[in-house]
């Protein structure tokens, strides 16, 4: 059944939902503040008529009415396509030319607003006199009383007197138009829940579904009166009254209801110590737990809320108070044994099960006085004067004022001091160990000692070692006395001697490296001289210098000091002078002097060669000499050697004029730090040209490596003419005639 339904619906609802839009279309200006909308009304035909096809019909739409009594405006959607021409006449003629469900719409305008009713109708073809088919008949069991969101029951009592299938449909009054092809509900029973109170038309239809026809019946109506459902508020209940102990864990055991109908409740909270913060949520249960910390009266809180947010409260009273004190545990600790004048330590400790300690005391000569008092600890600190045997009494108190007490036993003696060995005298060679034994020193009281070693009573230093057993070794030869102390936890103290002769023997070795050098003067040389000490003990050693030339030499250190079988180097750095001469020597000879036996030496040789040095220079009068083309220049040179030795300097001449150059002497020897004159000839071609030539002249030392240059401007003149020579060409006649012209010419120009 409800498949037909919505088989009519698809077939019409693009078109519905088109002309229901189109007939929501403001036409007209917009309405004033002041105006009151129309309300548009179908009188005929009613709601579910049926008509036949290609019947006139008449729809009537006069009843509309508008509450400012304007004018309207009138139009008809017929839903099949067709529309009335907007007019003032509220009525309408229209035939089906098809059977179908059609929608129809009456829209009324008064210019400012609008307002649109809306029915179905059925439209079927003009019937078989031979069909016997009878339009079906609805009817439903009558009016209804109900609540608010109660559950309401309506059961059809439609009939069909051909017996045809029938769809049942419902409309359950909640909007303003029953829709025909779009029912609330189906079925011959159904049920409908109102959330709000008021007057309910329900409107009820059946359709046959198994005929041609499928007509729909007529509309059934009945009022559905629903009132409002009366909301009760919930109920809360905090349990009875509770007496707890403090940092007790309780159970307060909450409890709530709902008045309502199927209500229940959905949260239930609770307020502690009703200071308006809700310490604990639960959707399902009141049963909270929850432990106090403070002794006092509380007051807690429960809040219960129902399905619908209606909430109740309830208190109840919770009274907090302290156990019964249990009383702390002292424990002075273990019995002690001291000598007078020596500080005692007691720990004493307590515990408590239900609570803190907050004082601690000490009687430590049990003479009923507190020595001692501490919020905080029970370790405490006494001197006994005299001797003898004291019962101390330790106390404790709890943070309820409850006490414990405890005694311990201390015994006070007088201290006797300790005496200390420190073993035998011994010979030993300087460099060997020496093993010391003071485990024969005694305490009476057989405390502990410690000890203190001074292995020579000369240097200033003790306290060199701190056992019983110790070991040192000496390095110089001599005698020396050895002090052990020894101290007993009291502080007294008692010391004992032991002798100790050493005996040493000097020896000292030297090596150079390299043993020789060769050197330029004012060039330093380096020599690494290794100096070990083979005697048995430490020593010290003066380095000496001697030789040819020893005031080139320096050391880094005139004196080592060497533990027995020790090495060490030292750094001796010779410079011959700027003018030592080539060829020349320093033969050194470098000395150890032990200063334990200045009869013990070592020495190492080395020696120094001062190697020649090779500057050569070249110096002349002038540096600009001027020749005329075809003629000879003479002129000298001097040829300075600023060496450390004689130089043999070979003389060389380059440049543009250096082939036209010859040097007599060509080679020289020249003493150091001495010049020699020689003589430059300068051969000019006649055929070179009037101009300025450069000449280079080299000086080369005896090494072939030391070059000195001088340079000298040649500035050649031409050759002046003079007649007609042998093999003049008349190219040169006329060239000399031209210079002679030229040259009177000037003389003219500068004679007055």
């Amino acid at each position: 059944m409800r498949k037909t339904c919505l088989a009519a619906v698809a077939v019409l609802l693009f078109t519905s939902l088109a002309q229901l839009a189109l007939a929501g279309t403001t036409e007209g200006p917009a309405a004033p503040a002041a105006n009151s909308p129309p309300t548009a009304v179908i009188s005929e035909p009613r709601n579910g008529a049926i008509i036949l096809v290609g019947a006139p019909t008449q729809f009537v739409g006069s009843n509309s009415t508008d509450p400012d009594g304007d004018r309207l405006l009138y139009r008809w959607h017929f839903g099949d396509g067709d529309i009335s021409e907007r007019g003032f006449n509220p009525n309408a003629t229209h035939t089906y030319l098809a059977p179908g469900i059609q929608i129809v719409n009456l829209t009324v305008n008064d210019t400012l607003a609008e307002d649109k009713a809306t029915i179905v109708v059925q439209v079927v073809p003009i019937p078989d006199p031979n069909n016997l088919n009878v339009r079906p008949k609805a009817a439903i069991d009558g009016n209804k009383t109900a609540y608010t969101e109660e559950v309401v029951y309506f059961t059809s009592l439609s009939t069909d007197s051909n017996g045809d299938n029938l769809s049942y449909c419902w409309d359950f009054g909640e909007n303003r138009f029953v829709n025909l092809l779009s029912p609330d509900a189906y079925g011959k029973t159904v049920t409908h829940v109102y959330n709000v109170s008021g007057n309910y038309t329900v409107t009820h239809w059946v359709q046959e579904t198994n005929t041609t026809e499928q007509y729909i019946s007529n509309l059934a109506t009945v009022w559905a009166n629903i009132s409002a459902l009366p909301v009760f508020p919930p109920l809360a209940d905090a349990g009875p009254n509770i007496n707890a102990e403090v940092n007790t864990e309780i159970t307060l055991n909450g409890a709530g209801a709902s008045k309502n109908a199927n209500g229940r409740i959905t949260k239930f909270e609770w307020d502690f110590e009703n200071d308006g913060v809700y310490d604990w949520t639960s959707n399902t249960t009141g049963k909270a737990k929850h432990t106090y910390t403070v002794v006092r009266s509380y007051v807690a809180r429960l809040r219960v809320t129902d399905d619908r947010g209606m909430t109740a409260e309830d208190i109840t009273n919770v009274t907090v108070s302290a156990p019964p004190n249990k009383l702390p545990v002292a424990n002075a600790g273990d019995d002690k044994t001291a000598f007078v004048g020596q500080a005692v330590s007691l720990q004493g400790t307590a515990t408590d099960e239900d609570g803190q300690i907050v004082k601690y005391r000490w009687d430590y000569e049990g003479d009923g006085v507190w020595d001692y008092e501490s919020p905080s600890s029970g370790m405490g600190s006494w001197v006994y004067p005299s001797p003898g045997t004291y019962e101390a009494r330790f106390q404790a108190t709890d943070d309820r004022g409850g006490t414990a007490e405890d005694t311990a036993v201390v015994t006070v003696v007088l201290n006797q001091p300790p005496s200390a060995d420190a073993g035998g005298d011994q010979s030993v060679n300087a460099g060997d160990s020496v093993q010391f034994d003071g485990s024969g020193s005694r305490d009476p009281e057989a405390g502990q000692l410690t000890f203190s070693w001074d292995f020579d009573d000369r240097d200033g230093v003790q306290n060199e070692d701190s056992g019983p057993m110790a070991d040192h070794a000496y390095n110089k030869g001599g005698e020396y006395t050895v002090t052990l102390t020894v101290t007993d936890n009291m502080g007294q103290s008692s010391k004992d001697t032991a002798i100790i002769t050493v005996t040493q023997t000097a020896g000292v070795s030297m090596a150079a490296n390299p043993r020789t050098r060769s050197q330029k003067p004012n060039e330093e040389g380096q020599f690494t001289v290794t100096v070990q000490n083979s005697g048995n003990g430490r020593d010290s050693f003066d380095l000496l210098v001697s030789g040819d030339n020893y005031r080139w030499a320096t050391l880094d250190t005139p004196v080592v000091t060497l533990d027995g079988g020790a090495t060490t180097t030292v750094t001796m750095r010779v410079t011959p002078p700027v003018d030592a001469a080539a060829g020349a020597q320093a033969k050194l000879t470098l000395r150890a002097v032990s200063a334990f036996d200045q009869n013990v030496q070592g020495q190492a040789l080395v020696s120094v060669t001062v190697l020649q040095t090779y500057s050569a220079a070249l110096t002349t009068q002038q540096a600009r000499q001027t020749v005329e083309a075809g003629k000879a220049l003479s002129f000298t040179l001097q040829v300075g050697n600023g060496g450390n030795g004689d130089d043999t300097v070979r003389l060389t001449a380059s440049g543009a004029a250096g082939k036209w150059a010859a040097f007599t002497p060509a080679q020289v020897v020249v003493p150091k730090m001495t010049t020699k004159t020689v003589t430059v000839k300068i051969s000019v071609p006649r055929a070179a040209a009037a101009q300025d030539y450069m000449l280079t002249l080299t000086a080369t030392s005896g090494d072939n490596v030391t070059l000195t240059m001088t340079s000298i401007t040649l500035m050649v003149k031409a050759a002046p003419a003079a007649g007609f020579l042998p093999g003049l060409t008349a190219t040169g006649l006329i060239a000399a005639a031209g210079t002679a012209t030229v040259v009177a010419a000037v003389l003219r120009r500068r004679k007055p």
